[in-house]
């Protein structure tokens, strides 16, 4: 009994992992994939028409999905994904995200990536990608034998490499696969929750690279403003009610002055005797003298 449940857990185990790493909506153009830590909160399948929510990290990302475009609601921003198929061989799918156009258009005989910043070709023989030629490097697959021999060649030179028996890409000679730039299954558009790959024609060379050999753009998903800030700002104290008196204005700080050289004391203040009745105030009895207009 035992070992039927821990075969049971095991078969459940390895049923997620291999979901995990499932497209949650695909056609024949694109995939759509979530990006590790994100989940699908809701999904309503209406044949002609899919609506989802995702999540990650509390942000919530939504996809509005049917068989020739996309439009997927970003917190700040949206990505818009439209597919044009003239001819059974020969589609267009194009993105649009943040001002930037991204444009596939897939031939007989040629995958073309109109990027904002490069263009990228690659030629196809047989259904499979034999060249590739972009801004950055350049690349030719050639077969040697039937056995799934291939030499790579590129900018970081020349590599043999072989098919074993796992499906798994095995270098003989020359530099590491990974050093071939273009040598990849696709393209990933990478942005929060959500990764777009629109795979490359299936060939059993790209097939035997890393699931996750990809060549991506990634854009960080800007984050929501949180609530403002509610501390209490400490109020600037009234100038005029400086404490201690010494402030640092020089106009506040108190002074006696010298009183050889103010001996009617004009300069001081005289403080009203009676704060009640103001008018009952008395100066001093030379005030008046000094104030007075007098014919000298």
């Amino acid at each position: 009994m035992r070992t039927r449940i821990l075969s049971l857990m095991l078969l459940l185990l390895t049923a997620g992992l291999a979901a995990a790493d499932q497209p949650v909506l695909k056609n024949d153009h694109y995939e759509i994939y979530l990006t590790p830590g994100s989940k699908v909160v809701s999904r309503q399948d209406r044949g002609y028409q899919t609506l989802m929510v995702v999540e990650q990290a509390g942000q919530r990302v939504r996809i509005n999905w049917d068989k020739d475009r996309a439009r997927i609601l970003f917190p700040t921003s949206t990505l818009r994904l439209e597919t044009e198929t003239v001819s059974r061989r020969m589609s267009t799918v194009t993105a649009y995200l943040d001002g930037q156009t991204y444009k596939f258009k897939t031939t007989r005989s040629e995958v073309s990536w109109l990027l904002p910043d490069q263009q990228i070709y690659f030629r196809t023989r047989g259904g499979t990608v034999s060249q590739v030629a972009g801004p950055n490097d350049f690349l030719r697959l050639r077969r040697q034998t039937l056995a799934g021999r291939i030499t790579l060649e590129s900018g970081a030179g020349t590599t043999d490499a072989l098919i074993n028996d796992k499906g798994k890409l095995e270098r003989f000679d020359g530099p590491e696969i990974d050093q071939h730039l273009y040598l990849v299954r696709g393209f990933s558009l990478d942005q929060g929750p959500i990764s777009v790959r629109l795979p490359l024609p299936n060939g059993p060379f790209l097939s035997a690279l890393p699931p996750d050999r990809y060549f991506r753009v990634s854009k960080e998903m800007v984050a929501l403003p949180g609530p403002p800030d509610r501390t209490p700002v400490e109020k600037a104290k009234d100038p005029l009610q400086a404490d201690p008196y010494t402030w640092g204005s020089p106009e506040l700080r108190a002074r006696s002055g010298d009183e050889s050289k103010d001996p009617l004391s004009v300069r001081k203040e005289r403080r009203v005797t009676y704060p009640e009745d103001p008018l009952r105030a008395k100066g001093s009895a030379d005030s008046e003298e000094v104030l007075r207009a007098k014919n000298y």
